[in-house]
């Protein structure tokens, strides 16, 4: 009976020991990171009635970025981006409906660098494999006034981290008194590599 006694006091002397914890800011991203691209499916749709017409306008483009500069910090409950700068060039394609039939179709090439920006974000981690953003990201300040919630899934590749984030947003505003549903559905995969 003894014995039994004095196992339960081990474990239980255990289980206190591994339930508490320093507190501590770092996370397992703690340190400094190269940029090293973005890659990204966007799709982006308007959809209005117009005289007893739906119209919709829908954009499609894919990207992966070269040129990448600039670099990643996450600091404690934080991170920042300093230099942050990239290439693509993409078509840009268009496609519109009136009442659910396609109507016109477009393609656009779009040859752009992302001028040097850099921001700060207060961030969380969610388990070991997600980030979660309350206001900004990587590539926005949180005091942007354009800043939303965010998050990503983290996948590990030896010193190189990746961030999956699905953005969807729908926003109903009105514009000359016509109300018009926006919608947006990107997939970005964000890539940095450790210092």
């Amino acid at each position: 009976m003894k014995f039994y006694s004095t196992l339960i006091l081990f474990l239980f002397s255990i289980s206190l020991i591994s339930c508490s914890k320093d507190e501590d800011d770092t996370t397992p991203l703690e340190g400094e990171y190269k940029f090293i691209g973005v890659t990204a499916d966007m799709y982006s749709s308007n959809e209005m009635n117009v005289e007893g017409a739906m119209q919709k306008a829908v954009a499609k483009m894919a990207y992966v970025s070269d040129k990448n500069s600039g670099s990643i910090n996450f600091v404690g409950a934080r991170v920042v981006a300093r230099g942050i700068s990239y290439h693509i060039k993409t078509t840009l394609y268009g496609e519109g409906y009136v009442d659910g039939e396609l109507v016109d179709t477009t393609q656009e090439t779009v040859d752009l660098t992302m001028p040097l920006a850099s921001s700060e974000a207060k961030f969380k981690m969610i388990g070991t494999d997600s980030i979660y953003f309350e206001s900004g990201s990587i590539f926005m300040s949180s005091n942007n006034p354009k800043a939303r919630p965010t998050g990503a899934k983290l996948r590990y590749e030896g010193d190189k981290i990746i961030l999956d984030m699905i953005i969807n947003d729908t926003q109903n505003v009105t514009q000359n008194d016509v109300k018009v549903v926006s919608k947006t559905n990107n997939k970005v995969k964000i890539t940095l590599q450790r210092k």
